[in-house]
């Protein structure tokens, strides 16, 4: 699974899923490979790099699943509710890993 394709079925992922995902030339890129986490309760303290290494060893931490739907529903409600296409929410979600900022 890649980025994009993982924010396009963000509904469908488990919601204490967590997102890790390949740097290409330093960046995250719609199409950089990505893995999804589901971790239990016990580990959500856990910090990042050490869950890296457990679920997703050479990758890097992307964001929670909460979090990309909470970056949608952001970029929805900026726009008077009009639904971001997976282009838009690719960008928008990916634009949010690297800035901790809302496009």
């Amino acid at each position: 699974m890649n980025i994009k394709e993982a924010i396009a079925r963000i509904a469908t992922l488990p919601e204490g899923g967590m997102l890790f995902a390949e740097r290409v030339d330093g960046k995250f890129k719609p199409e950089s490979e990505c893995v999804v986490a589901d971790l239990p309760d016990s580990e959500i303290t856990t910090p990042a790099d050490k869950l890296v290494e457990k679920y997703a060893p050479g990758k890097h931490y992307f964001l929670e699943v909460p979090t990309v739907i909470d970056v949608l529903e952001a970029w929805s409600e900026q726009r008077d509710g009009v639904q971001p296409s997976v282009t838009q929410a690719v960008e928008a979600v990916i634009f949010y890993a690297e800035n901790d900022s809302y496009v």
